[in-house]
């Protein structure tokens, strides 16, 4: 496929001739006329008039040997429409998804496409099998931790109400599982999912470093937390009702960094003996960022678990 359009055809409705030629979208996010959501790239949208309130455009989708030209009738909301669906939508809990950990913390979750995730940060100490995860203190003990542990940023126990615990990526990978019941650390592939559902073109998905537009806004939530930058100045900040929060992390060496600044998340997915992959948000960019080769496993990051 060209590009990336998930839209079914509605048939051709338009006008019998296409006028003023609008450009091309990048990671546009469009309302269809069913009702639902969907992301366009790179493809040419072709005005149909009616005061910029219908949108006709043309795709080249490419199957096997053949490459067919689909006519597509989509309905583009304004951006306070756009964002006010998007909220409607998406910025919901779901009770129905029961989420305490073994020690009895209780978490919010939101819907975000197909997949159901904590809207809070990880702060459980113990795994699901009642043993306790190790909390390291000093530096020295968190530098040379080589097995599963969760600390505090700086120590300072008034940080776990509001931006849950750091765990290294030992603790992330025990079998003995730190998340609720009935969820699990999301694997790479599964931050990619969440990512394309709420914009990110294909293109930019398997790419390294920051990547995106205002996905990572869209992520973001709590702007009272957030140091003043481009994350919050989008307007698209929030909107999916992930609520991701400058918790900061606990480098290799024991000292913590960036909180108010920066948000990092683990995920499953190991990358060498040494790394695995994660994500990040930073308070001056609106993108995501995917990142591997830096992220050493003995560095504390924030968690978010995902339903099964």
């Amino acid at each position: 496929m060209i590009g990336k359009v998930i839209i079914s055809p509605h048939g051709w409705e338009g006008p019998t001739h296409l006028v003023n030629v609008i450009g091309k979208l990048f990671g546009v996010t469009i309302l269809g006329e069913d009702g639902n959501f969907y992301s366009v790239t790179t493809e040419e949208a072709i005005g149909c008039n009616q005061n910029g309130q219908i949108v006709c455009f043309e795709v080249d989708y490419q199957n096997s040997n053949e490459t067919t030209n689909i006519a597509y009738r989509v309905r583009l909301a304004d951006k306070y429409d756009l964002k006010k669906s998007f909220i409607n939508e998406n910025k919901k809990t779901h009770n129905s998804y029961e989420c305490i950990d073994i020690d009895g913390n209780g978490y919010k979750t939101v819907k975000i496409g197909n997949q159901i995730w904590m809207a809070e940060n990880l702060k459980v100490t113990r795994y699901q099998n009642g043993e306790s995860i190790q909390n390291s203190f000093n530096c020295d003990e968190w530098e040379k931790a080589d097995k599963s542990a969760y600390s505090i940023y700086n120590n300072d126990t008034s940080n776990t109400g509001v931006y849950g615990h750091l765990y290294n990526w030992y603790a992330v990978s025990d079998k003995r599982d730190i998340c609720p019941k009935g969820f699990h650390i999301p694997t790479d592939e599964q931050w990619m999912e969440l990512e394309s559902f709420i914009g990110m073109s294909l293109s930019k998905l398997h790419q390294t470093g920051p990547r995106g537009n205002y996905q990572g806004s869209r992520l973001a939530g709590n702007e009272d937390l957030w140091f003043t930058g481009i994350l919050q100045d989008e307007p698209e900040f929030g909107t999916s009702g992930f609520i991701a929060i400058p918790g900061g992390y606990r480098n290799s060496n024991g000292t913590y960094n960036n909180q108010g600044f920066d948000c990092y998340f683990w995920s499953s997915s190991e990358h060498s003996s040494r790394n695995a992959w994660g994500r990040r948000l930073s308070f001056d960019d609106s993108a995501i960022y995917r990142e591997s080769e830096t992220y050493d496993k003995r560095i504390g990051f924030s968690v978010r678990c995902i339903a099964d």
